[in-house]
């Protein structure tokens, strides 16, 4: 994946995550949680090309720290615009 992919994805992955999880047929849990793999299938709809070892290079190189993932499950840590009970050790 090149820089530019890496940029679309993210923005994609932060509307999706942060906004729009139900246009997206995403159920995030209480904490904001949605199945890596959930989300991969909502990515693939405007992105194909993307696999879930792309998700995690954006996570694993996003500088702001937008992104988590425990286990198989990723939220996005702020900016959402729908109730979201975020709880992490700073």
């Amino acid at each position: 994946m090149n820089e530019r992919e890496r940029i679309r994805l993210s923005k994609l992955m932060s509307y999706i995550l942060r906004h729009a999880p139900h246009k997206f047929n995403l159920e995030p849990d209480k904490e904001g949680f949605v199945g890596i793999e959930e989300l991969l299938k909502a990515v693939k709809k405007i992105f194909p090309w993307v696999r879930k070892d792309d998700i995690k290079e954006v996570v694993e190189r996003d500088e702001k720290k937008r992104y988590e993932i425990k286990e198989e499950k990723i939220r996005a840590l702020y900016g959402h615009s729908y109730d979201v009970n975020i709880n992490y050790e700073k």
